[in-house]
């Protein structure tokens, strides 16, 4: 029972294997316990295509943003969180396949690269949060309702629009 046990069987199902009462396996073996069966390691596997790993690396950022723990924080505003990943996106664009493995395997440099790059867009956002604190009396989560980029991308702006 106790090697029935080990293997990982329930006590019904050994009782049902000796022609016996769970009740009395419990009795017997209950004590024992099973030995927990893990899958075995498998490897997260390597994207090696640039789009999947500029996918990766997006999502990687989204989850950074939202989960950033220094005040204040992006995921109070859609806006900010929407405009910093699109601007992850475009700066991730250009970026050669051989860094782009290189960003998906270590953190720190990950950072480093997100400081770098959109930086200034975090900064940005925090000097409007405390602006409208300091000078407003605006909460952060009001603040964050109200915040704007501080550009319009010319890849969204209309052609020929003298406005």
């Amino acid at each position: 029972m106790a090697e029935f046990r080990r293997q990982g069987l329930t006590n019904e199902e050994i009782g049902t294997r000796l022609g016996c009462s769970e009740r009395t396996v419990r009795r017997y073996a209950g004590r024992v316990e099973p030995q927990i069966q893990l899958p075995p390691a498998t490897p997260e596997p390597e994207a090696e295509d640039p789009r999947q790993l500029r996918e990766i690396l997006a999502r990687w950022f989204s989850d950074f943003l939202y989960k950033y723990p220094d005040h204040p924080h992006p995921n109070l505003s859609a806006r900010f969180m929407d405009t910093a990943v699109r601007e992850f996106r475009k700066v991730l664009e250009p970026v050669d396949a051989l860094t782009l493995g290189l960003l998906s395997r270590d953190q720190a440099l990950r950072l480093r690269f997100v400081r770098e790059s959109i930086g200034w867009l975090l900064a940005a956002y925090k000097r409007h949060i405390e602006w409208d604190a300091n000078w407003e009396g605006l909460t952060a989560a009001e603040s964050a309702a109200n915040w704007i980029p501080p550009y319009v991308p010319l890849d969204d702006q209309d052609e020929g629009s003298c406005d």
